[in-house]
C-alpha cells in the first residue's frame, strides 16, 4: 500500500511538471518577437529634415500658441529666458565657488527633479557642467557636490540622443538644440501638405501601436542601449521605425522595484512590444500639444492605474521618489 501512494504522489509530481513546463513554453512561444517588423535607419546617415519653424509657419495659429511652453521644448533651453538670464543660472552665479563656470552656460537642461548646465564645444558639440541643480518632493533644492568642471565627452555619449533633434550618427552634432517637432512627427515631406502621406501622429496617419510605443520609448524608456553603437539612446531613430531593431531593453526590469513613472511606461511597452497588446497607448493617456497627461482622467479605471494610485480610495496617489541612473538624479 506504502509503495503505491509513493508511486502515485511521483506520477502526480511527474503531471504537474510536465503541466507547468507545457503552460511555460506556451508563455514563451504567446511572446512576440519586438524586432520582427519594420524598419531601422541605424547605421544610415542622419535624415533630411527642415526644423520646427517651418513647421510652425504652417501651424502657427494652433501648435504654435503652445510650443512656447511645451516641456519637449523646454527640456534644453536657452540661457536667456523672457528676455532675463535664466533663473536656474542665476542661482548657480550666486555660488562663488561656481560663478566663474555660470558665465560660460549657454543652455539649461532639465526640470523639475534636475538641472543641468550646457555650454557649446567645438564644431557644434556641447559640454555639460558636472554640478547639478536636484530637487526633492517638497521642491528643496540643493546643489551636487562634484568638482566643478566642464566635461566634453558625457552629453554626446549619454544625453543628446533624448533631449536635442536629429543627432549625427557620426559626429554627435545635434539638427535642433532641442527636442522638435521631427522627432516625433518624422522628417518633414511635402505630401503631407496635401493630405497624400501624413506627417507621424498627425489625425490621418495610420500609428500602429508598436510605431507610437517605439517613437515615446525612444526617449521614455530609460535604461536601455543601442547595440550599434553601445549609447543609452537609439541611433539616429526616425519616427515609424521599429525602434527594437537597434535599441535592447530587458522587459523582466518592469516587474522590479522602480519609480511608478518607468515602471508604467515599462510595463506598458512590454505589453505592446510583446504581448501584442492594442487596447492602450501613450496616446490613450497623454496629448503631445500641449503635453501633458489631461485626458488619463477620462479613461476606465486599470491595473495601470494602480501603478501610482492606492486601491481604496483611488484618488489618493501612493507617495513615491523618482530617480534615474540613466539621467543621474
Amino acid at each position: 500500500m506504502k509503495a503505491k501512494r509513493v508511486k502515485l504522489a511521483v506520477s502526480i509530481v511527474g503531471i504537474t511538471a510536465i503541466m507547468l513546463f507545457e503552460s511555460y513554453a506556451e508563455t514563451l512561444q504567446d511572446k512576440l518577437d519586438p524586432a520582427a517588423w519594420g524598419e531601422t535607419h541605424a547605421g544610415l546617415p542622419r535624415p533630411q529634415l527642415a526644423g520646427g519653424d517651418q513647421c510652425l509657419f504652417c501651424h502657427r495659429t494652433t501648435v504654435g500658441t503652445l510650443w512656447q511652453k511645451d516641456a519637449h521644448f523646454l527640456t534644453v533651453r536657452d540661457k536667456f529666458q523672457s528676455l532675463r538670464l535664466a533663473p536656474e543660472i542665476e542661482r548657480l552665479a550666486s555660488r562663488p565657488e561656481y560663478r566663474r563656470f555660470a558665465r560660460d552656460v549657454g543652455f539649461v537642461m532639465g526640470g523639475r527633479r534636475a538641472t543641468r548646465f550646457l555650454r557649446r564645444g567645438d564644431e557644434g558639440s556641447f559640454e555639460i557642467l558636472s554640478v547639478a541643480i536636484a530637487r526633492d518632493q517638497s521642491g528643496k533644492e540643493s546643489f551636487s557636490k562634484e568638482t566643478p568642471r566642464w566635461d566634453k565627452e558625457k552629453f554626446s555619449a549619454r544625453c543628446i540622443g533624448c533631449h536635442m533633434t536629429g543627432v549625427d550618427p557620426k559626429t554627435l552634432t545635434a539638427f535642433e538644440t532641442f527636442v522638435g517637432c521631427e522627432m516625433c512627427h518624422g522628417p518633414f515631406n511635402e505630401g503631407h501638405t496635401n493630405g497624400s502621406t501624413p506627417m507621424r501622429f498627425a489625425k490621418k496617419a495610420k500609428d500602429t501601436p508598436a510605431m507610437i510605443a517605439s517613437s515615446c520609448g525612444q526617449c521614455h524608456l530609460r535604461g536601455g542601449r543601442s547595440r550599434s553603437t553601445g549609447r543609452p539612446f537609439a541611433n539616429n531613430f526616425v519616427s515609424g521605425d521599429n525602434l527594437f531593431k537597434d535599441f535592447e531593453f530587458d522587459f523582466s526590469r518592469a516587474d522590479a522595484n522602480l519609480n511608478p513613472i518607468d515602471l508604467h511606461i515599462q510595463q506598458n511597452i512590454r505589453d505592446i512590444a510583446l504581448e501584442g497588446k492594442t487596447d492602450l497607448t501613450c496616446l490613450s493617456c497623454h496629448r503631445l500639444h500641449p503635453a501633458s497627461a489631461e485626458i488619463h482622467r477620462r479613461r476606465l479605471r486599470t491595473d495601470y492605474c494602480l501603478i501610482c494610485h492606492k486601491a481604496e480610495p483611488f484618488k489618493e496617489r501612493k507617495p513615491y521618489e523618482v530617480h534615474s541612473r540613466a539621467c543621474e538624479y
